[in-house]
């Protein structure tokens, strides 16, 4: 359970204060304490020390003798800012999320995507390691939908993308781009190792069975996935957009191939 308020009796404190002042920063620090507010007990002619503690980020300061009945005033006052913030904070982490994810899947949303794909890109170039692309569609999803219903649709897609989460590493970057498309991009990769990594997700996905709903027996679908490798030798920047759609060319020759299938840019092969 997370602390609201600390009251810190400091009365007795050295008088350099040192001990207290550790003591604070320390409660700052901490993920557990960070947001919890601060109420110091000071002797009554302990000015010096309750200017620096409020500099230090100290929420109340009580100099010399108090009744019972002023503490825990102070402590209600306290305790009810703090909530005020919580919540406050929680909207900003919530308006954040949404900004950045896909309500249905919950993976990265094509804005964001985009705008990390650019800094992955500007990473392999200050680094020279080159990254890889994938752009991956699920097969007849139009059938699924116009067989199924769309509820059906919605956890085919909810489980493609907890399999897409679940299958590569915390730092490779998945996104929901479209309706039943997917972007992954994979840095530090090299083709080969986005290849294997693509035919494991197309093995792991076509083996997946999905909720039909009601009585109905489950169903399975499988993805195609097209792939392009970019460079980390100081490329432009603006060859992100060309690198997308020689991803996304890939991806359509996996689709007239047959579909299930994963295909490399064949200007990389």
């Amino acid at each position: 359970m997370a602390t609201d308020v600390f009251i810190i009796d400091a009365r007795r404190c050295r008088s350099d204060g040192d001990d207290l002042f550790r003591l604070l920063a320390d409660l700052r620090t901490r993920d557990q304490t960070r947001h919890a507010a601060q109420l110091i007990l000071l002797a009554q002619d302990d000015l010096r020390t309750a200017a620096l503690v409020l500099d230090l980020g100290a929420d109340d300061v009580i100099l010399g003798p108090f009744e019972q009945d002023e503490l825990c005033h102070r402590t209600r006052v306290l305790v009810a800012h703090k909530c005020q913030r919580d919540r406050l904070l929680d909207q900003v982490e919530t308006g954040l999320a949404a900004a950045m994810t896909d309500p249905l899947t919950g993976l990265f949303n094509r804005r964001y995507a985009l705008a990390h794909l650019r800094r992955i890109a500007e990473q392999a170039r200050e680094t020279g390691c080159d990254y890889a692309l994938m752009v991956a569609d699920i097969d007849h999803f139009k059938a699924v939908n116009d067989t199924y219903g769309h509820s059906t649709g919605d956890r085919v897609l909810t489980g493609v993308g907890a399999c897409l989460r679940n299958s590569f590493r915390p730092d490779d970057l998945v996104a929901r781009i479209g309706g039943e498309e997917f972007l992954i991009v994979m840095p530090r990769t090299s083709l080969a190792d986005a290849t294997t990594a693509a035919q494991r997700l197309r093995e792991r996905i076509g083996a997946k069975y999905f909720d039909a709903g009601g009585d109905r027996s489950p169903l399975r679908v499988t993805i195609s996935v097209g792939i392009a490798a970019g460079s980390g030798d100081g490329q432009s920047l603006r060859a992100l957009d060309a690198l997308f759609d020689r991803a996304d060319l890939a991806l359509y020759r996996a689709k007239a191939e047959g579909r299930n299938a994963v295909a490399v840019d064949l200007s990389a092969a």
